[in-house]
Parts: structure tokens; C-alpha cells; sequence
């Protein structure tokens, strides 16, 4: 899930994009379309870009064993995670897809330049 401030009736608001519908949605996926619709659109470049080795953790720990994880290498979580693993790619690709699922809409109906999604989508 992602989450940032929306802007409703000239209000900052909370809004997050999920996968499905959240608690506060009711399970209608009418009312998490309509939420979602506050998301602004001004972090969805950089979300296409997203790449898990070169995110950010609070603790250099944090993110060797969330890379070392995700290649397999669970004997040591703490040793340096190897700079590229195919793995890497497949949860880059997976975090692309999830996102512009959740924007695809939203971003055709502002009119933007849908190429770039097109492209997050086959990969």
C-alpha cells in the first residue's frame, strides 16, 4: 500500500492506494475507486522507477535482511546482499504492476501520457 496527502474540497486528507478495498471502504470497491481518486498524481513517476536495491531502510540492517530475504540468502540476513539478483528484478516488476493498477485509471482520465505505464505494466 502507498499513502500520501490528497487534496478534497481544498482540504489536505489522508489517501492511500491498496490493494482491494480498505476497512474503511466497506469492501465496496465503488468507495475505494472514489478514494483512491484523491491520490495525487506527482509520486507515480518516481513508483515506476522504484528499484528495492536502491530503497532506503531506517537501518542499514533493515535493508540487508529485506535484500538478503529476497535473493534467499537467509543464513546470514545481516552480510552485504549482493548489488544485483534476478530477484530484484521480479519484486521491482511486481511493485510497478501493483501500482499502476492502482492509478491506471486515474491516470488515463487526467490525460496523462500513458506510455510510461503501458511499459511498468509488460515488464
Amino acid at each position: 500500500d502507498a499513502y500520501a496527502i490528497g487534496e478534497a474540497d481544498g482540504k489536505g486528507i489522508a489517501v492511500g492506494l491498496t490493494d482491494g478495498p480498505a476497512a474503511i471502504d466497506n469492501d465496496n470497491v465503488s468507495w475505494q475507486t472514489r478514494r483512491q481518486s484523491y491520490f495525487p498524481l506527482s509520486p507515480c513517476e518516481t513508483a515506476l522507477r522504484v528499484e528495492i536495491v536502491n530503497s532506503d531502510a531506517s537501518q542499514w540492517q533493515d535493508k540487508n535482511r529485506i535484500l538478503n530475504s529476497i535473493c534467499g540468502n537467509i543464513k546470514n540476513l545481516l552480510a552485504q546482499p549482493p548489488n544485483e539478483h534476478l530477484k530484484y528484478n521480479e519484486v521491482d516488476s511486481l511493485l510497478r504492476g501493483r501500482f499502476v493498477s492502482s492509478i491506471y485509471r486515474r491516470m488515463l482520465e487526467a490525460g496523462n501520457d500513458m506510455k510510461p505505464l503501458r511499459k511498468a505494466l509488460s515488464e
